[in-house]
C-alpha cells in the first residue's frame, strides 16, 4: 500500500535522490506542525496558569477591601454573575456563580495575555519587562472595561466598589500574571521528563 501516490512503502528499494529530498521536506512540515501544535498548547497552558494567578490576586484584594470597609464579598461576585447576564440563565445568583465567571473570563484573559507576551519579548528579548508591560495592559482593559463596556452592559456594576479600588484589582492582576510568564520563573522551574 502506497502512503503517497506513486511511492513505494517498500524498504528494500533504496529512494532516488529526488524523492529522499521530498521525504525530508514531508517530515518537517510534520515535525513544524507538530511543534507547532505544542508551542501554541504550551503559551495557552501558561496563559490559564496567568490568568488563574491574577483572578485569584483579585479576589484576594476585594475580599480585603470587602473586610476593611464592611461590603458584602458575595454581593460583589453575585453581581459578576449579573453583568454577564448568566442570571437570566440560573435561579438565584450565588456568589459561587460569580467567582466561576470571574475565573472563567481571567484564564482567557490571560492566554490572550500569553500570546501577546509571547510576541513582543520575541521582537524585542532583551527590552521586555514583564512587570512592566502586564500591569500597563491591565490599566488599558480596566478602561476600556469599566469606562466603555460595563457602563452599558450594566451601569450599577461600576459603581459596586470605586474606580480605584477596581483599577488595583486589575494592577494587581497584571502583577500576578507577570509573575507566571516571566522568563526568570520559566527557567527556574523544573522541566518533567519525557518518556
Amino acid at each position: 500500500m502506497d502512503v503517497i501516490p506513486g511511492w513505494s512503502c517498500d524498504e528494500s528499494q533504496p529512494l532516488r535522490p529526488s524523492k529522499r529530498r521530498q521525504v525530508k521536506e514531508i517530515l518537517q512540515i510534520i515535525e513544524v506542525s507538530t511543534m507547532n501544535r505544542r508551542s501554541l498548547a504550551r503559551i495557552a497552558g501558561r496563559g490559564v496558569v496567568a490568568g488563574a494567578a491574577g483572578g485569584i490576586a483579585e479576589i484576594i484584594w476585594i475580599f480585603v477591601y470587602a473586610s476593611v470597609t464592611g461590603t458584602d464579598a458575595a454581593s460583589v461576585a453575585r453581581d459578576v454573575t449579573t453583568a454577564t447576564g448568566v442570571n437570566l440563565l440560573l435561579q438565584g445568583s450565588p456568589a459561587a456563580f460569580g467567582v466561576t465567571i470571574h475565573m472563567m473570563l481571567a484564564a482567557v484573559l490571560g492566554i490572550a495575555l500569553a500570546f501577546s507576551w509571547t510576541a513582543l519579548s520575541r521582537r524585542w528579548p532583551t527590552r521586555a519587562n514583564p512587570y512592566a508591560v502586564m500591569p500597563v495592559a491591565l490599566a488599558a482593559v480596566w478602561a476600556i472595561n469599566f469606562l466603555i463596556i460595563l457602563p452599558l452592559i450594566d451601569p450599577h456594576f461600576v459603581q459596586i466598589v470605586p474606580y480605584s479600588v477596581s483599577l488595583i484589582s486589575k494592577l494587581l492582576f497584571g502583577v500576578a500574571a507577570a509573575a507566571a510568564l516571566s522568563p526568570t520563573r520559566r527557567k527556574s522551574m523544573p522541566i518533567p521528563a519525557s518518556n
